[in-house]
């Protein structure tokens, strides 16, 4: 059926983390990772406000076998203009969405709370590798019409990006 979406990202540059000791990598699950990391995000953040987009499209939401699946086409707004995002879950497990665009640029993008993982984007310039470390989850897509997404991408030799994601659906009057 379809639906009028928005979409609201907040993304935010952190250029400099220092790395972590391996013995830290060993003795801490991601979690404790994650935490230390969102402290010296924190100091970038209370004195930045970051990159902003709020865009608004028609979509579909369509629900098919126990899975939900929300699609739009990206505009030139988000830099991705010819690509198509489709965001999916079973409805059993909402906690864990993928995220595939198609198109001028593609990619499989995993969110799953404390978890990281590792993704390809495909450009027309070159393929690269990045990281996908999500911290939060809220996906009350099918009750409220919204999800929210809190996570870091890094991206192997550049800085890491802490972005916030809200999409939420509205019935196409």
């Amino acid at each position: 059926m379809k639906k009028i979406i928005t979409i609201t990202s907040q993304k935010y540059e952190i250029d400099e983390i220092e790395e972590f000791e391996d013995s830290e990598l060993e003795s801490a699950d991601l979690e404790l990772i994650l935490e230390k990391i969102i402290e010296r995000i924190k100091s970038v953040e209370k004195n930045d406000v970051g990159e902003k987009l709020v865009m608004t499209t028609e979509g579909r939401l369509d629900i098919k076998q126990n899975k939900a699946f929300l699609s739009y086409n990206e505009s030139e707004l988000t830099g991705m203009e010819g690509s198509k995002t489709r965001i999916e879950f079973s409805i059993d497990t909402p906690g864990i969405i993928s995220m595939t665009r198609s198109g001028t640029v593609s990619t499989i993008l995993v969110f799953e709370q404390y978890k990281r993982h590792i993704c390809v984007y495909q450009t027309p310039y070159m393929p690269f590798e990045v990281c996908v470390n999500t911290l939060t989850v809220d996906n009350k897509l099918l009750s409220e019409g919204k999800i929210y997404l809190d996570y870091l991408v890094e991206i192997r030799g550049a800085s890491i990006e802490h972005n916030k994601l809200c999409i939420e659906i509205k019935d196409d009057i």
